[in-house]
């Protein structure tokens, strides 16, 4: 037999060399994410839009460092059942910051000074996509939105919701609840750590049905927003500091951030029942069963992750006594 046709014999097609890679208990197939979502809307009930936002920025200091891009992905979901329904807007822009990049930026987000030299982020654009969301998410509102709120004032009057701390990736079977792991941990990847590709990243996992048919990463995140969550603030001795971080979650506030208390410790619950089980953590694990004081406050997703507390009021509480 010729070499040609013994070739042309025995060579797969990629359909079947798939097929054996996926039939391998030693290979794993990973999907590109597409960039696309179209599907039929429900017969009943109003819809809405979510805004899928990202930001990389020249630091970690939400009152000092500024935006080097944002990506925007505006998507219409129905509200009763909280199905994707399609995307109808996206924007993606570079801004020169004025300053060069540290390495530990240009590590991160793959930009250099290069890439960044004369571009400009068009505010105007970015204001009118945003004035069409009901709800804004954020893989890590926490961050995203101090700088979003700082650079257009638009987001000051939005719902907040955060992909991270607001679905249960845990209980769902995902260790780790980082954008990149979610996607490898659902069979697909993506080029990372680029505003707009990790929206559309984020958007394919919220379809993604975590809970059982119809009970999606976006309906749970929708439900969760829905509701209030909580803030616990706490001060204590310097010799119970370390059984208070051991619980976990706590972040020490200087007195820089109003209405929290100068040298005190905040933590932000989901919901009411996480706030009484930290309560009582607090009670046994750091005071020995002992009654104590504390502040805690109720933040809906109009403020939940917003640079601004001020509006926010915090309620004294003692914790086990009569």
């Amino acid at each position: 037999m010729a070499i040609r046709e013994f070739f042309l014999q025995t060579v797969m097609t990629l359909s079947d060399a798939l097929d054996v890679v996926r039939a391998s208990p030693d290979f794993r197939l990973l999907t590109r994410i597409p960039e696309t979502l179209a599907r039929p809307a429900p017969d009943d009930g109003p819809t809405g839009f979510a805004l899928i936002a990202d930001t990389e920025t020249t630091g970690m200091d939400r009152q000092r460092d500024k935006v080097i891009e944002i990506g925007l992905l505006l998507v219409r979901y129905h509200k009763a059942s909280g199905l994707l329904l399609e995307a109808v807007d996206s924007y993606s822009a570079l801004e020169d910051p004025g300053e060069p990049l540290n390495d530990i930026v240009k590590t991160v987000t793959g930009l250099s000074d290069e890439h960044l030299a004369g571009q400009h982020i068009d505010d105007a654009r970015v204001m009118k996509i945003a004035e069409k969301a009901d709800l804004v998410i954020a893989h890590n509102a926490s961050f995203d939105r101090p700088f979003m709120e700082r650079r257009w004032p638009v987001f000051k009057d939005k719902a907040f919701a955060c992909s991270i701390n607001e679905i249960d990736w845990m209980a769902a079977g995902y260790a780790s609840a980082k954008l990149e792991m979610l996607a490898l941990k659902s069979g697909v990847f993506y080029d990372s750590h680029r505003a707009l590709n990790d929206c559309w990243a984020l958007l394919y996992i919220l379809a993604l049905d975590i809970g059982g048919p119809g009970n999606s990463a976006f309906r749970q995140l929708l439900e969760q927003a829905r509701q209030p969550s909580w803030l616990i603030s706490i001060q204590v001795r310097f010799d119970d500091k370390d059984r208070l971080k051991a619980i976990g979650g706590f972040q020490w506030m200087d007195g820089g951030t109003p209405p929290f208390p100068a040298k005190s410790w905040l933590r932000r619950c989901r919901d009411g029942a996480e706030r009484d089980e930290v309560l009582e953590r607090i009670r046994n694990e750091v005071f020995r069963g002992d009654a104590f004081d504390c502040q805690v406050g109720r933040v809906t997703a109009m403020r939940r992750y917003s640079l601004d507390q001020s509006g926010l009021s915090l309620t004294p509480l003692r914790c086990g006594g009569e």
